[in-house]
C-alpha cells in the first residue's frame, strides 16, 4: 500500500495550486492532504467519490511525476491562484459598500459564505446542514451576479476563487469529519471492549471475593476445631508424660540404689540412659554369700514396651535369684529363659507376641577370687595394661519363640588378677548411628575406646562414655537404650598380689 508523507515544499505547492478551479486538481490535492494525515483508502474513494483504481492511477502519477508536474497535469494557464487565506484581503469592501446595491449584496453574500465556512470549521457535526446553507448563499450570489452584468464581471475572478476556497474547506472538514467518524467509531469499540472486559473483571471479582470470604469462614471453622483438637491432644500428652514419668520413677525404684553400689563395688560406673522417658534395658546388683552378682539386661524394643519386658524380667530375676538362692550365671539365664517364654505363653506357635532379652550375668567370688561370665548375645570385655579381651556370650536370646526352652548356656570362669577392668554393654552404644558419614560406632571405635578410658577414675570414665557417645551422635536420633557397667576389683577380694 502506499505511503504519502508530504515535506514542507510539498505543502507549499499544494497551498500554491489550492485556488485552481479545476475540480480534478482540487481531487488531487485532497488526495494528498487526506495521505498525509493517514486517512484509509476507504474514507477517501467515499468522501471524494472516487474508485480505488483513480486513487491508485494519482499515487503512481505522483511517485512517477512529482508533485508540480502531477498537479500541473490537470491545471489552466489562465486560473486565478487564490487561497482561503487570502480571499479577504483581495476584496475591498469599502469599496464595495459604495457600489451599487448589487454590488453590496453581493460583497454581502460572500462574507456570509466566510461566516458559515467559520461556523462549519467550529462544529463540524454540523457539516450537511452547513453545507445546505452555503449552496443558498451561492445560489443568491449568482443571482446578484446575473441581474448586474457590469460587476459580475468585474467579480467573476473573485467569486470563483471564493468558490474553490469554500470546496477546499468544505473538503478539509468532511475529510476531518471522515477521519474523526472513523476514530470515534473505533475508539467506541474499543470502549465498549473495555467495558464489557471490566464489567467481566467485577463479576469475577464479586465472585472471588465471595469464594474468599466463603473459604474464610472454613478456614476459621476448621482453625476452631484444630485448635480444639490440639488442645485435647495436649491434654492427653500432658497425661501421659505425667504417666510416663511416674512410670521412669517405678522403673527407677528397679535399679540398685547408689549407697548399694558404693558397698559393694566402690570402684564402678554405672550408665543407664533410656532412649525415651522409660526404656528397655535394667541393670542387676545383688550382694550374696562370698561376693555378689552382677549383670544387665536388653529386653525387646524400648519406651513403654520395653519397660513393661523388665518389669517382667526383673520380677523373674527377683524370684530365681532371692527366692530359689540361684547364683548360677548359666543357670540364671536358662530358668529366665523359660520363664519369660511360659509367662507371655511364646512357648506355644499361635501366640501372636514374640518378646524377649539379651543378657549378660557375672557372678563374683570374693572368698575364692574368681569370676564367672555368662551371655545371652551380650559379650564381657576385660582390659589389662591396656590389652583387650573379650569372652562372648552364646548366640541364644532369651524367651523369644525361637529361643530353645531347654538351652544349655555356657559359664566362663576368670581367676582375678591384678590391673584388670571389666565392662558390660547393650548394643545400644555399638549400634548408634553418626560421624560425617552416619555410620555405626562400632565394635572396633568399642574396643579403642575402652582401652583408652581403663586408666582413669571410674567416674570419669563414665563421663568420657558420655562424651564420646554424644560427639559421634552429633544430631543424629538415638537409636536404642544405652547401658554400661564397669568395675574393677582390687580393692574388693581378700587375695593378695
Amino acid at each position: 500500500m502506499f505511503k504519502v508523507k508530504l515535506a514542507k515544499r510539498e505543502l507549499e505547492t499544494l497551498q500554491d495550486y489550492s485556488a485552481l478551479p479545476h475540480p480534478e486538481t482540487r481531487t488531487k490535492i485532497m488526495v494528498l492532504k487526506f495521505l498525509d494525515q493517514g486517512v484509509e483508502w476507504d474514507i477517501i474513494c467515499k468522501t471524494l467519490k472516487i474508485t480505488k483504481n483513480t486513487l491508485l492511477m494519482y499515487l503512481q502519477d505522483y511517485q512517477q511525476e512529482g508533485i508540480e508536474k502531477f498537479l500541473q497535469s490537470t491545471s489552466e494557464e489562465n486560473h486565478s491562484s487564490y487561497s482561503s487565506t487570502q480571499i479577504l484581503s483581495i476584496i475591498d469592501t469599502s469599496k464595495l459598500t459604495d457600489a451599487q446595491p448589487e454590488q453590496s449584496a453581493s460583497a454581502r453574500t460572500i462574507a456570509s459564505a466566510f461566516r458559515v465556512v467559520d461556523l462549519m470549521a467550529e462544529s463540524t457535526d454540523n457539516v450537511l446542514d452547513m453545507s445546505d446553507k452555503l449552496a443558498d448563499l451561492v445560489d443568491d450570489l449568482e443571482g446578484v451576479l446575473q441581474n448586474n452584468e457590469t460587476a459580475a464581471d468585474r467579480q467573476i475572478p473573485t467569486a470563483q476563487g471564493i468558490l474553490a476556497a469554500l470546496r477546499d474547506e468544505l473538503f478539509n472538514i468532511i475529510a476531518s469529519q471522515s477521519y474523526q467518524d472513523a476514530a470515534r467509531q473505533k475508539m467506541e469499540i474499543v470502549i465498549n471492549e473495555l467495558k464489557q472486559a471490566y464489567e467481566g473483571l467485577e463479576d469475577q471479582n464479586r465472585f472471588l471475593e465471595q469464594r474468599v470470604a466463603e473459604r474464610t469462614v472454613e478456614l476459621k471453622q476448621k482453625n476452631l476445631k484444630i485448635n480444639e483438637t490440639l488442645r485435647v491432644v495436649e491434654e492427653a500428652n500432658h497425661e501421659i508424660i505425667n504417666s510416663l514419668q511416674y512410670a521412669k520413677r517405678i522403673q527407677t525404684s528397679l535399679l540398685p540404689r547408689q549407697d548399694l553400689i558404693q558397698k559393694i563395688l566402690p570402684n564402678s560406673f554405672f550408665l543407664w540412659n533410656p532412649r525415651d522417658i522409660v526404656g528397655g534395658d535394667i541393670f542387676i546388683l545383688k550382694e550374696i554369700k562370698d561376693g555378689f552378682v552382677v549383670g544387665i539386661f536388653d529386653c525387646t524394643g524400648h519406651g513403654v514396651p520395653g519397660a513393661l519386658m523388665t518389669m517382667i524380667a526383673s520380677s523373674a530375676i527377683r524370684r530365681i535369684v532371692d527366692v530359689e538362692h540361684c547364683y548360677d550365671p548359666a543357670l540364671i539365664l536358662r530358668k529366665l529363659n523359660r520363664n519369660i517364654k511360659k509367662s507371655l505363653q511364646q512357648d506355644h506357635s499361635d501366640t501372636l507376641s514374640d518378646d524377649g532379652l539379651d543378657a549378660a550375668l557375672c557372678r563374683v567370688n570374693l572368698k575364692h577370687n574368681y569370676l564367672v561370665f555368662s551371655g545371652a548375645r551380650i559379650p564381657l570385655y576385660l582390659v589389662q595394661q591396656g590389652e583387650y579381651h573379650m569372652l562372648k556370650g552364646d548366640r541364644c536370646s532369651l524367651g523369644y519363640k525361637r529361643s530353645d526352652l531347654d538351652f544349655e548356656f555356657t559359664n566362663h570362669q576368670i581367676t582375678l588378677e591384678k590391673g584388670v577392668t571389666f565392662y558390660l554393654l547393650t548394643d545400644g552404644y555399638k549400634d548408634q548411628l553418626g560421624g560425617k558419614r552416619r555410620l555405626l560406632f562400632g565394635k572396633k571405635r568399642l574396643r579403642e575406646l575402652l582401652c583408652k578410658i581403663s586408666k582413669l577414675p571410674f567416674p570419669a570414665q563414665k563421663e568420657k562414655l558420655e562424651e564420646v557417645y554424644e560427639t559421634y551422635r552429633n544430631n543424629s536420633p538415638i537409636q536404642d537404650d544405652v547401658t554400661a557397667v564397669g568395675f574393677s576389683l582390687e580393692d574388693s577380694f581378700k587375695s593378695k598380689f
